[in-house]
């Protein structure tokens, strides 16, 4: 026990003890109960006291996770819950990671325009598991400037990222795809959704270009 845990027992003690002398028989007895459950915190785990409350968890770059979707915000853009196992004073735990995630290797329409962010919601939450326990697999790839986790998306053996690209509800976001193979992969299934004129690519407009469209509609 820290040397400030023991100076703040010992107080409660001393503040007691006068609670008690001037007849507060019922603050004393409160403050005896409270210092019992200070002293066990610092020896046993008590419900409701998570570990992470005692350390900063993080997703880790190049990881991958087995998480749960809590909200989709946008088409590129969802809340998980991902958790993970750490380990505190040597014993092990299973942490929740509540992460934003951002989609890696698209760029979808935002929700202000009309229609087509809200068709690319739809999109995305159709690929998405509607099952609270169903789960999910997001391979950490980097973070971005609102501190949200770049992540690559895979449900059901399918590349959720890639999957809104073919329904044409996404672009590439090919300079931000290191490996040649899969931008070229990517890059193949945007053409092919529009040669077929899928979703964005129906007729022409800002919502092939949600990257052009952010700058003249600053958050």
């Amino acid at each position: 026990m820290s040397n400030f845990a023991q100076q703040a027992i010992a107080k409660y003690i001393q503040n007691a003890f006068k609670q008690l002398l001037k007849g507060k028989k019922s603050q004393f007895i409160i403050g005896i109960i409270f210092i019992g459950i200070l002293i066990l915190s610092y020896f046993y785990e008590l419900p409701g006291l998570s570990p992470s409350a005692q350390s900063n968890v993080a997703l880790v770059k190049g990881n991958t996770y087995a998480c749960q979707v809590s909200k989709i915000s946008d088409g590129d853009s969802i809340t998980a819950i991902c958790p993970i196992e750490t380990v505190n004073n040597g014993k092990s735990y299973t942490d929740e990671v509540v992460a934003k995630i951002r989609v890696w290797g698209i760029d979808a329409p935002e929700t202000k325009q009309a229609h087509w962010g809200e068709d690319s919601k739809k999109a995305l939450t159709k690929l998405l598991p509607t099952k609270k326990n169903d789960i999910i697999e997001i391979k950490i790839r980097d973070k971005d400037r609102y501190n949200r986790y770049v992540s690559q998306l895979a449900f059901n053996g399918k590349d959720i990222g890639l999957e809104m690209v073919k329904s044409g509800r996404a672009v590439v976001y090919s300079q931000y795809i290191k490996d040649k193979d899969i931008r070229e992969q990517y890059l193949k299934a945007q053409t092919k959704a529009q040669n077929a004129k899928k979703g964005i690519w129906a007729k022409e407009g800002n919502q092939q270009t949600p990257a052009e469209w952010r700058k003249l509609n600053p958050r």
